[in-house]
Order: C-alpha cells, then sequence, then structure tokens
C-alpha cells in the first residue's frame, strides 16, 4: 500500500460501518496519523502495511450482521469488507474517534467497555440512539468493547490500537520481550483501555529486580494487610466483675445468688426494707458484684502483627 496523497485532507471520515439487524453501528476519525506517515512506520520489509486486527462478533442468534464496510486509504472511501480481509491500520493512540449506535428497532441496549473512563464516554442520547468519543490516550494493542442487551452482552467489536511514535511489530514488541523477561510473575491490569497477548514467562534464575519487584508487591500486600486490621481491628468482649456498694449499683446480675451464700457477712438485718427472706428474718445486701463488658483487643492477633 502507498502512503496518502500529499495534502490528505486533516479530517475526520467514516473509518467502519456495520449494518445489522438491531444497529448500525459507525465508528470515524482520522484515517492516517502524520507521525507515522512522517516515520514510515507499521511497514513491512516490502514497504506494505501490516495486517491490523478488526474482529466485530455477533453474541447471539438473534443479532445478523448483515454487511461491513471499512475505510479504504488508497480509494479515500469506504469499501465493503468481510471477516478474513485484510485491514489496514486505522486507530492510533492519542486520537479521538466519534461512535455512533443507531438503534433500527425498539430495544434497549447499552455500552461496556472494561475501563471506566471509556465506558462513560458512551451515552445514550434520545431513545435510539448512543455516542461518544473514544480516546485511548498513549496506550496501545488491543480493546475491545460491547453491546448489552438487559446485562448480557450481544456485539463484541475488537480493534488495534497502534502507536505514533514507534514501530508496532518492531520496537514496540521488543520492548514487551526485555520487560517480561526483567518482571517475573507479575499480572497486567486488566482495566487498562487495551490489552496485549503477552504471557509470563518462568525462570529459575531471578535477577536483581525481579526479586525486589516481587518484594515490593508482598510487602504492599502487608501494608493493605496490616491498614485493614487498623481500621477494624481484631477484638474480644471483656467480662469485669467489681464489688461495689449496693446503693451504687446499676445493674446487678445473677452472679450475686452464689456470691452472697458465700459472703453473709455482706448482708445486713433490715425488717422493713429487706428484700432477702432468711430464716424469718429479712435482709439486704450492703455491696454486691456489678459486671462490666469491656472490649479488648490485646488478643494473641493483634500481638502477633505487632
Amino acid at each position: 500500500m502507498v502512503s496518502p496523497h500529499t495534502g490528505f485532507p486533516n479530517r475526520a471520515v467514516e473509518l467502519l460501518r456495520i449494518e445489522t439487524n438491531w444497529f448500525h453501528l459507525y465508528l470515524q476519525g482520522k484515517p492516517f496519523h502524520p507521525t507515522v506517515d512522517t516515520l514510515q512506520l507499521h511497514r513491512q520489509d516490502d514497504a506494505n502495511w501490516v495486517e491490523a486486527r478488526l474482529q466485530p462478533q455477533s453474541l447471539t442468534s438473534d443479532l445478523e450482521i448483515r454487511s461491513m464496510d471499512l475505510f479504504d486509504p488508497e480509494l479515500r472511501e469506504l469499501k465493503a469488507w468481510q471477516i478474513g480481509d485484510v485491514c489496514q491500520p486505522l486507530f492510533y493512540e492519542t486520537q479521538a474517534y466519534e461512535l455512533v449506535v443507531e438503534l433500527v428497532e425498539d430495544l434497549s441496549l447499552t455500552f461496556y467497555h472494561d475501563n471506566q473512563y471509556i465506558r462513560e464516554a458512551v451515552l445514550p442520547k434520545g431513545r435510539r440512539l448512543l455516542s461518544g468519543v473514544l480516546n485511548f490516550q498513549n496506550e496501545v494493542g488491543y480493546t475491545e468493547f460491547e453491546l448489552r442487551r438487559e446485562g448480557k452482552p450481544v456485539f463484541r467489536l475488537q480493534l488495534e490500537i497502534f502507536p505514533s511514535k514507534m514501530d508496532y511489530q518492531k520496537d514496540y514488541e521488543a520492548i514487551l520481550r526485555e520487560v517480561n523477561a526483567q518482571i517475573y510473575n507479575l499480572s497486567f491490569d486488566f482495566l487498562r483501555k487495551t490489552y496485549q497477548l503477552t504471557g509470563l514467562k518462568e525462570t529459575r534464575n531471578q535477577s536483581l529486580t525481579e526479586f525486589f519487584v516481587i518484594l515490593q508487591h508482598v510487602f504492599q500486600q502487608l501494608v493493605q494487610t496490616v491498614e485493614r486490621m487498623q481500621s477494624a481491628p481484631h477484638h474480644r468482649m471483656r467480662m469485669e466483675n467489681r464489688l461495689v456498694d449496693a446503693s451504687r449499683v446499676k445493674k446487678a446480675g445473677r452472679e450475686n445468688i452464689a456470691f452472697l451464700a458465700k459472703r453473709p457477712h455482706y448482708l445486713a438485718l433490715d425488717n422493713r426494707h429487706g428484700f432477702l427472706h432468711i430464716q424469718g428474718q429479712r435482709y439486704t445486701p450492703t455491696h454486691v458484684l456489678e459486671t462490666k463488658r469491656n472490649i479488648e483487643y490485646d488478643t494473641m492477633e493483634n500481638r502477633f502483627v505487632r
């Protein structure tokens, strides 16, 4: 494929159109990036464009994809496209793309993307229109979004976002291989705007970089655990009995029956107001046990953390 002619209009055009029996999807934006064209990036050895990934997919038998049109930079217009045809790079980082979904039927469809900011960028406009501006900022790789009906995905579209300052299949993937060789057993963030189909590589000989990265990850987990324990520490209820004057007690429990039975010297003869009847005499206690419940944090679990 040749480069765009000099003077190619620096304006947004319709890049992708997908028509189904439920909706019509439009994706428009600039079909090229000036830096990419200047540096001749994303070219094969024969100077042709590399192949980009574009994967529309119906997730229910009720949804029928009737036609798909993709922008052709050589013809400068939309061209009929189907799965399996060659797709050239059309989507780049730091560029904005407007997504419009026009509902054919009176259906309730919602837009979903793993990234919160992109998910909130596409909103319903009236009863039969979803629209918003997608911007992947400086993140490159594969991205996909879904259209959902009643919370269940019915359509998925996967795109490939290309970098604008380095060659995608050479420089960028070489950097990923170097990073993967150094950082061991770490997971990528699932809430990014894009993702890469990269895996983890096991190794027996860990470098100091790998050791400190793993140590930092474990230490952060420890800090989070300690902070969680600090906000809601382990505790237990401790019962405390103390001897108080009977006139000052607020609540006396049943344990005072056995206590006074063993300590009759805390009983005073009171034939007028006494409520304890013993051998025809009336007595009233002078001192009783008062029970208090206290929350105690001095537990074995908390001691172990300290």
